[in-house]
């Protein structure tokens, strides 16, 4: 069976698998650098409601709703480069 996962979320399954490893195998409860749950990554908004800044990390992958703006932040390619270099720094 072929892999379909994207290259943004094989990026965060190795990272959250690293983290599981280093917990004796339980993923974390919360985001390991906002203290968020998955689906409500920290956020803060201008006045129009756009994102200014937020957490990017590869606990929240796969938790976003498709169609958020929270997505679309968590998406972006200068987001998935901060995941890479993550993981790169975690990797050794």
């Amino acid at each position: 069976m072929p892999n379909h996962r994207t290259p943004e979320q094989t990026v965060s399954d190795k990272i959250n698998a690293i983290r599981a490893r280093a917990r004796g195998g339980t993923p974390p409860q919360v985001c390991p650098t906002c203290f968020k749950p998955a689906a409500s990554p920290y956020r803060t908004h201008d006045e129009r409601g756009w994102i200014q800044y937020g957490c990017v990390d590869a606990f929240h992958t796969g938790h976003l709703p498709v169609t958020t703006e929270s997505y679309r932040w968590h998406m972006r390619p200068e987001a998935h480069q901060i995941r890479k270099a993550d993981l790169a720094a975690i990797s050794g």
